[in-house]
């Protein structure tokens, strides 16, 4: 019998590979193919579309438009744009690849650490939750966050206190940071086990300041560029000052835990939090039968989760998506204790685990699911399938506003791209950042307020104002609802909504310039006969 050799087993490894990649792709694809075509899932989205589409016409993050996010946070959107075309669309398979590069680096990490097996789990739970999340259907920054920062941890891995590894780690977790500004908190931590473990291992400083010199390289590289563009105040400003006053006007440290364990409990993660706490306890029972380099291991996996937790937690606000950042890591230890269940030898034991395993995919794919069926509902009847609120509204304020004439899209701000037009003042690229007074003393001026802001907005003459029937940012702010109101009844009609949802308002021909007259509006059942006769 002939025996393998080096290039026959290469070969076979390699293939197995490529196999194992096409698995994920093929998952990643059907789990989220069906969301690949609303307009709007998480508007937060539609904000880093606009940045992203600023930095392509040649703008600066913050110079152009604003928002509170980190500057590497809109430069993937760009990205995507420049290469897959203005469309939604586009925005959606470039979040899918991010998903599955982050599931392929969870499986190389499950894989170093246990075996095959366990990584080929973990990265198949990090698809399905990561894409079951709220708002993890779109192109979220946890998500894109989530690709440096495992490929810091697969370094990690390796030897967290090489000075090679420990440079790469710092500029894999700044390159994080400059994705989601919460993440420092992770590299404090990680850079504390660096120091430590350089000390255990007696490599001196030297692995904690080349650990710190690749965190300072992609900041300065930052700062340089607003340096020399004669932006670095609007850079201060927009990377520290904002987050900061954002977060400590925020929750507390407990409040936001609470919050977040009140979204766990309501939730349909029950099969990944069962996986990742029978993970947990697994490896504690286990633990003193690893060998140290396991151990360190899991130390290290340790620090980037708690890390991680801390930076959702301190982050001021307690949105669930956050929790997306911690996905990856709670599927490595559900991957490993689904896998230890899978390999005890017992007749049926395996095939009872994965029926088990199967029943609690059900709940969080029961929206996946419905969504198939409204794809294939507008296949069967011929109708295009972007053909939600985002995309009509669009349409009907390209068809009726062809000069680009400015408008004040208070929600759907996904229409602003669609239509080629820009928000009428950096502030309100996402249109809630009016109604959040950390924010407004930042940008806006210590004195300034919601109602003087918007006052200032409709100073502006926009063509077209879009609102929801309720705004609910503006909920608990009556001085600005009551601006909002006088402008439209004294100047803008009522001329179109669509979906219900999305209430579109044309000032008048006479407004402002001839002197302030009351137009008859059509009453709202009227609008609402229109729209059903369209």
């Amino acid at each position: 019998m002939k025996k393998p050799t080096i290039q026959t087993v290469w070969n076979f490894e390699r293939h197995r590979n490529i196999a194992l990649f096409s698995l994920l792709f093929l998952a990643t694809v059907l789990i989220r193919l069906p969301y690949f075509f609303p307009s709007v899932i998480a508007w937060d989205e539609s904000t880093f579309i606009l940045m992203g589409q600023s930095i392509l016409d040649g703008y600066l993050p913050y110079t152009q438009l604003w928002d509170q996010k980190a500057p590497l946070a809109f430069l993937p959107f760009a990205l995507f744009i420049a290469v897959f075309g203005d469309g939604v669309i586009g925005i959606r398979i470039g979040g899918a690849l991010f998903v599955l590069a982050a599931a392929y680096l969870t499986y190389r990490i499950g894989h170093s650490i246990w075996d095959r097996r366990t990584g080929l789990l973990a990265a198949i739970i990090s698809i399905v939750f990561i894409s079951f999340s709220e708002g993890g259907q779109s192109t979220m920054t946890e998500i894109l966050a989530c690709v440096p920062g495992l490929g810091a941890l697969a370094v990690a891995l390796r030897g967290i206190a090489n000075p090679r590894s420990a440079f790469l780690i710092g500029f894999l977790l700044s390159l994080a940071i400059l994705v989601r500004l919460n993440l420092a908190y992770l590299a404090l931590a990680v850079g504390a086990l660096v120091f430590a473990q350089s000390l255990v291992q007696h490599h001196g400083m030297k692995p904690f300041l080349m650990y710190t010199l690749g965190g300072f390289i992609p900041v300065g590289i930052i700062f340089a560029l607003y340096f020399t563009s004669g932006h670095l105040a609007i850079l201060i400003q927009s990377l520290i000052e904002a987050p900061l006053e954002y977060s400590t006007s925020q929750f507390s440290m407990m409040e936001a835990l609470g919050a977040h364990l009140e979204y766990v409990f309501q939730s349909w993660s029950a099969l990944l939090w069962i996986g990742f706490l029978g993970g947990v306890a697994v490896s504690s029972v286990a633990w003193r039968n690893y060998q140290e380099p396991k151990k360190l291991k899991l130390v290290v996996i340790a620090t980037f989760f708690f890390g991680i937790a801390l930076s959702i937690i301190r982050s001021g606000a307690a949105w669930p998506h956050y929790l997306i950042q911690l996905i990856p890591l709670m599927s490595l230890l559900a991957g490993y204790f689904y896998a230890s269940l899978l390999s005890i030898r017992h007749k049926g034991f395996g095939i009872l685990i994965l029926t088990l395993i199967l029943a609690g995919l059900i709940p969080p794919a029961k929206p996946l699911f419905y969504e198939y069926l409204r794809l294939g509902r507008k296949l069967a009847n011929h109708q295009p399938l972007m053909s939600d609120t985002g995309y009509k509204l669009a349409e009907y304020l390209r068809n009726e506003n062809p000069q680009r004439e400015p408008m004040y899209l208070m929600n759907y701000h996904i229409a602003h791209w669609l239509t080629g037009t820009k928000p009428l003042s950096k502030l309100i690229t996402h249109p809630s950042n009016i109604a959040k007074p950390s924010l407004l003393k930042v940008v806006a001026g210590p004195d300034a307020s919601t109602a003087g802001e918007i006052e200032k907005l409709f100073l502006k003459q926009p063509l077209f104002v879009v609102k929801a029937e309720e705004v609910k940012y503006l909920r608990n702010k009556p001085e600005a609802n009551a601006v909002v109101d006088e402008k439209l009844r004294l100047h803008y009609t009522l001329v179109q909504i669509v979906d219900r949802r999305a209430y579109v308002y044309k000032r008048n021909p006479s407004s402002p310039r001839q002197g302030l007259q009351r137009p008859q509006q059509p009453a709202l059942s009227e609008v609402h006969q229109d729209e059903r006769r369209r």
